[in-house]
């Protein structure tokens, strides 16, 4: 299949509309993005629509990780564990600047429920299952000394040593996007913010042969004609699902189960290294995990039922996670006041009756609704593009059609350099040096944008003042919200400051970064002071994200 290797980011609700589809991704995550890409790769054309923008739901609600999921041999689930730790290897393979190296300390306390040859055992067969060529190190033990002096800030009672092993970070709005850039330059047409509405039917037969779709900012309304379609929609599925069914008739049973995952934004401990943990309450594992110059406390695993689109943090989540926090930090214990943002997400867990939500297996299925219907339910954010090549696979052979294998795994992401990532690293960070800037944004530019960072060392070197930090405790520069909002499909300012570059979530913004932001963006896509003004409202009555005071 031919590669269009210089398509840009664009958004034409035009393109639905054209011709019939082999395939209709509904939702825009991480799932229906890697779709996309290996299914247009193959030679399908693939329509591709999300609701709002691109991995604005769970698939940027995160912890941020590239990792085989060492908490997840607890349950015995080996198969996934050697999955995505196979994942891992590739993706930081395929792309160096989206997946980098991340060291985790495992502390062992007198008295805590992670004990040292256990723990040995599980880090031996994490090892065992990533076989050989891994962007990490192996596992190895730390004394209690090494541990503290790396780590400082970390409660040292009762503290008898510990481990560390590697997994990897990254950004996960960001990889999305990169995905899509990817679909689109194999030849899908990706449009964000367009809803699907309903199902289109043959008459006589209703089988189903598209969908009607919305578009979410001028209202038109297109039918998008399609031989399958796929709901990769997570929390939204069922709801989708039921209005679809005669007379809205309930289903006899649900075929999802949704757990809530909330992150609070804390300010940097210190180091380079994440830190996996137990909660003293209740023994389930929680991280914190540098990330943008602030530290990631989470996760939580609670059932949840309500609206998808009414999730919030919570006070309990915020105690819950403070209070497991505060129990390994040696001085100055975080409060209320300290929390600088949160998010959440929902998992969509296949319906695994009598378990408790981290005990329901994170392994994916997908399931046939009806002819030329498809629900992916499960899964990780790391074992989503091996995944994706399975369902392609399954709906080609639905179709009869032979489409080859998948070459995801051969295919570099879209803005990864081609000449070797670690020279091409050095001689950006020369270019970087030379424009003014420093060490830690220029690192944080080289990961972000891959090799299109080129289109920000060129503004800052026509207007210099776009070189500065957007805010003083964040490491991206004003030139970033210039190039997202011009190259990379934002709509409105929402995409800009929680996806693109995420200082929403990162800092409390005051009108003075908000009006900035807008500016920046307003002069990219033509907004006039009326609607840069409009966007700041819609920017501060948007998705409540907890902090203090809020």
């Amino acid at each position: 299949m031919f590669i269009h290797s210089s398509r840009p980011l664009l958004r034409s609700f035009q393109d639905l509309a054209e011709s019939t589809f082999d395939l209709l991704i509904l939702g825009g995550g991480i799932y229906g993005t890697w779709v996309a890409r290996d299914a247009a790769s193959r030679g399908l054309k693939v329509a591709l629509i999300e609701k709002g923008d691109w991995a604005s739901g769970t698939s940027s609600a995160s912890s941020k990780l590239i990792h085989g999921g060492l908490r997840y041999l607890e349950n015995y689930e080996f198969g996934l564990v050697r999955k995505t730790l196979k994942e891992r290897k590739l993706l930081a393979d395929l792309a160096p600047h989206r997946s980098w190296p991340l060291d985790f300390l495992l502390p062992i306390y007198r008295g805590g429920r992670l004990k040292r040859w256990p723990l040995k055992a599980g880090l031996l067969l994490y090892d065992l299952l990533a076989g050989r060529g891994q962007p990490v190190a192996s596992h190895a033990y730390w004394s209690k000394k090494r541990i503290l002096k790396q780590s400082p800030f970390l409660r040292s009672e009762a503290l008898l040593g510990g481990f560390r092993y590697g997994d990897c970070g990254t950004d996960d709005a960001r990889f999305c996007l990169e995905i899509v850039a990817g679909a689109i330059q194999a030849g899908a047409v990706a449009v964000s913010y367009v809803e699907g509405l309903s199902l289109l039917r043959g008459r006589g037969n209703g089988v189903v042969e598209g969908a009607l779709v919305q578009d979410q900012i001028s209202g038109q309304k297109a039918e998008v004609r399609a031989r399958q379609i796929l709901l990769t929609t997570g929390a939204y599925a069922e709801a989708f699902l039921q209005r679809q069914l005669p007379g809205g008739a309930v289903p006899t049973k649900a075929r999802t189960r949704f757990t809530k995952g909330i992150h609070l934004v804390m300010p940097a401990l210190g180091g380079e290294e994440a830190h996996l943990l137990t909660a003293p309450k209740d023994g389930r594992v929680f991280f914190f995990i540098p990330w943008y110059g602030r530290t990631l406390v989470g996760t939580t695993d609670t059932a949840w039922s309500g609206d998808p689109d009414h999730l919030q943090v919570q006070e309990e989540d915020v105690d819950y996670l403070l209070k497991a926090a505060n129990s390994f930090l040696e001085d100055q214990p975080w409060g209320r006041s300290d929390v600088l943002g949160s998010f959440a997400g929902l998992r969509t867990l296949q319906n695994q009756e009598g378990l408790a939500p981290s005990e329901i297996s994170r392994e994916w299925t997908l399931q046939q609704i009806e002819p030329g219907l498809w629900l992916p339910i499960g899964g990780k954010f790391t074992s989503a593009r091996v995944e994706a090549a399975e369902m392609v696979d399954a709906i080609a052979n639905a179709e009869g059609r032979a489409v080859g294998n998948s070459q995801t795994h051969r295919q570099a992401f879209p803005w990864t350099p081609e000449d070797g990532f670690e020279p091409w690293q050095a001689a950006q960070q020369k270019i970087g040096r030379g424009l003014g800037l420093d060490s830690i944004v220029i690192e944080n530019c080289v990961r972000r944008y891959g090799k299109r960072v080129d289109g920000i060392w060129k503004l800052i070197q026509r207007r210099p003042a776009l070189g500065a930090r957007f805010h003083p405790d964040l490491p991206f520069v004003k030139a970033e919200f210039l190039y997202c909002a011009k190259e990379e499909m934002v709509v409105n300012l929402v995409d800009l400051i929680r996806r693109r570059i995420p200082v929403s979530i990162l800092a409390p913004l005051e009108e003075s970064f908000l009006r900035e932001a807008a500016d920046l963006a307003g002069e990219a896509l033509g907004w006039d002071s009326s609607q840069r003004i409009h966007q700041m409202k819609l920017a501060e009555s948007g998705p409540e994200y907890w902090r203090s005071g809020a």
